[in-house]
């Protein structure tokens, strides 16, 4: 996720408060587009591609809404401006992979290990209280995993848990907080 010093405006909130309120927004709009894939079955390529559109016509949309006098050239000043944003956080996650990657794997490991600690415990895996055990599961190797991240002990608290990992093989990764 991009960070305070990716925003391409000053926020008069403090770097804590920025931070968290940006990382509600990013979990709840990650949210909605895991939800959306699982749904639809959409390839996780193509809702990544739709989404960079969405944002860039937003961007758009914001231009104009909060210029005066919006221009073609201004526009596409503005378009600019935001590649070089985009370009600064898709470095930022280069920057990431190997700890994205680590963080990828342990959390297969741990959810490959649960689906097989419930099939030798024989329980039916559609019964709710078998959904509630393994999401609650998953939350809390999540949570651990993000506080480990960002450099935690693992036991602080998520304000919102990222969801299950979807049964159709989409996996959401633990680690989606950037530190700048």
């Amino acid at each position: 996720m991009a960070g305070r010093d990716d925003l391409p405006f000053e926020p008069d909130l403090e770097t804590d408060d920025i931070d968290d309120e940006l990382d509600v927004h990013y979990r709840a709009l990650r949210s909605i587009a895991l939800d959306y894939i699982e749904e639809h079955a959409v390839p996780e390529d193509v809702v990544s591609a739709l989404l960079v559109d969405v944002a860039i016509e937003l961007r758009k949309v914001g231009y104009v809404l909060e210029t005066e006098k919006p221009s073609v050239t201004g526009l596409k000043l503005e378009l600019d401006r935001w590649r070089a944003d985009f370009d600064g956080v898709v470095r930022s996650h280069k920057k990431e992979a190997e700890s994205f990657l680590e963080e990828m794997r342990d959390a297969m490991a741990d959810a490959d290990s649960l689906e097989r600690a419930v099939a030798e415990r024989g329980e039916d895996d559609d019964t709710d209280a078998d959904d509630e055990e393994a999401l609650a599961a998953e939350r809390e190797a999540e949570a651990a995993g993000q506080a480990a991240s960002r450099g935690g002990s693992g036991t602080d608290t998520v304000a919102e848990p990222e969801p299950a990992a979807p049964r159709t093989g989409i996996r959401s990764h633990p680690g989606s907080k950037t530190e700048h």
